[in-house]
Parts: C-alpha cells; structure tokens; sequence
C-alpha cells in the first residue's frame, strides 16, 4: 500500500499511520504497556525514533489535526498530538519500493520446540477459536525462550482465558 500511494499523485500531502490495537487481553510478545507505531509521510521525520509519549488518543487527535476536524469528544482533545513524529516541510519525499520477504513467510514452529508442543492440538482453522492468552503465551516462550514466563494480563483482559 505504502509502495501505491507513494508513487501517486496524493502521495506529496499523506500521511499513512501503522499502528497496533493496544493488546487489551493481555501481554504480546514484547508487553502489554505500548503500542509501537509508524509514521510513513514525506513529512515525518526521516528515520527518528520518537520516544514522547502518545497512546492510542494521540493518533486519533494527530488524525483530526491533519485533517482539519474538531475533536470527536474531550479525550481526544486532551490526548497529546504526534508533533514530533512530524516535520514542517515534506523533506522525506522520495516513493517507497516495496521489499518482498527473503524468508518463507509460510514457515511453521519448527518440530520438537515448546511452540509447536504447545500448538499441536490448537484448532488454528478458523480464526477465534484459540484463546488470546494461549496464543500470546505460545508467541511469548517462541520471542524470549522456553523458560520465560509471560507477564500476567492486561486490566481489561476476559477472564475466562
């Protein structure tokens, strides 16, 4: 999508955001207090790794700034913008080229590894049919080892598992 846009004609005013849903049911496979975020614009700043505080609100009122909407209710009027995700001139404004993946990208947990033991069995043909927490556990012990315990779930996490 990215390679699209950016070899179009809208390409010099947009601004695509990449963004992961807050985990809400519990850890993923680095934690559950963030959500990592990119910026893709010939206005955001080229190659920065901004570490100011933003939550899921922050996007929400640097959607509405951009494209000149008042806020929908008071948190995301209060919610801070991603101003240092930007900067005041479209100096990063070369297209993207896609890059495709060097690895197969169909590859399964390998045999005999805790992933795959705790895999088997799981019935993955649909989606929903596995627990949140199982499936964050398994990528969990797959990212940080056999032995890693995950942390425990998030405050709103369903209880049942």
């Amino acid at each position: 999508m990215v390679d699209l846009i950016s070899h179009s004609p809208i390409w010099h005013s947009s601004a695509i955001f990449v963004i992961e849903d807050d985990s809400q049911d519990g850890a993923d496979h680095i934690d559950a207090h963030r959500i990592p975020a990119a910026v893709i614009s010939p206005y955001a700043r080229q190659g920065a790794v901004v570490s100011t505080r933003y939550d899921f609100l922050s996007v929400i009122r640097s959607f509405e700034l951009i494209l000149g909407l008042r806020p929908l209710g008071l948190f995301d009027n209060l919610a801070t913008p991603m101003y240092d995700s930007f900067q005041p001139t479209p100096s990063n404004d070369a297209p993207y080229a896609a890059i495709s993946p060097t690895w197969d990208v169909n590859e399964k947990n390998a045999a005999g590894t805790t992933a795959a033991r705790m895999s088997a069995g799981l019935n993955l043909s649909q989606p929903d049919q596995v627990s949140q927490r199982t499936l964050d556990r398994v990528i969990w012990k797959t990212v940080h080892g056999d032995r890693a315990e995950p942390p425990p779930p998030g405050p709103n996490a369903n209880p049942g598992g």
